[in-house]
């Protein structure tokens, strides 16, 4: 773990620092976006790392911790990865499963960074699909972002930032609008109204008419 540059991370009003591996482990997870360290073990054993955090020094994960990741793939529906190894998987697939580790770490709350980076339009609603199903069980999620319409569409608590500072926060759909992404983004920002909430979009910047022009003979 990292110390912070400035301030004191807690939780529970304890500072994470002063906690120990397993005491932080159970409060707080981390989906990092990439996992290539690691892409020799299979999903399986990927995910049973997620459960030592319940166990005594040396020991091995038994039945029922076993049970429990079993249990989570099913929930999950990666059921057909589960004996692939983490380097044969997509990028939809991998982040899926680093989140399912997650859920197997079974902390207070889960900590993503930018969860949707690199995957297709299908994969990233996938992917915040199961967060907001998550936080609906009573998780407390925290991911970063730099697509304003993933918070809108995980109905989420936004912090707007710009040059490293909050600049402001609230409601996803009071805090993502044109009006307060445009100090970030620029005038050209603008909704699109096809969905039940208004994603932000850019207004179509006019091109230049780039017909040749002839010269004139005498």
């Amino acid at each position: 773990m990292e110390d912070p540059k400035a301030g004191i991370v807690r939780h529970s009003g304890r500072d994470l620092s002063e906690m120990d591996f397993r005491e932080r482990s159970r409060a707080l997870s981390y989906v990092k976006q990439s996992h290539a360290s690691l892409s020799d073990y299979t999903v399986r054993d990927y995910l049973l790392f997620g459960t030592v955090n319940r166990l005594d020094l040396f020991d091995s994960p038994g039945r029922e911790e076993k049970e429990r990741v079993e249990s989570l793939v099913e929930e999950f529906g990666i059921q057909h990865l589960y004996r692939k190894n983490l380097g044969e998987l997509s990028g939809g697939e991998r982040q899926i499963v680093s989140i399912c580790s997650a859920m197997v770490q079974d902390s207070d709350a889960v900590l993503l960074d930018e969860p949707c980076s690199a995957l297709d339009m299908a994969n990233q609603e996938r992917v915040l699909a199961i967060l907001r199903s998550i936080a609906d069980g009573g998780k407390t999620i925290f991911f970063s972002t730099h697509n304003p319409n993933h918070a809108l569409r995980t109905d989420a608590h936004v912090f707007l930032m710009k040059s490293g500072k909050v600049i402001d926060s609230g409601d996803s759909r009071e805090v993502v609008t044109p009006e307060r992404l445009r100090p970030i983004y620029g005038d050209k920002i603008c909704y699109s109204r096809d969905l039940p909430y208004e994603e932000v979009s850019f207004r179509r910047r006019k091109i230049r008419d780039r017909t040749p022009v002839r010269p004139r003979l005498p």
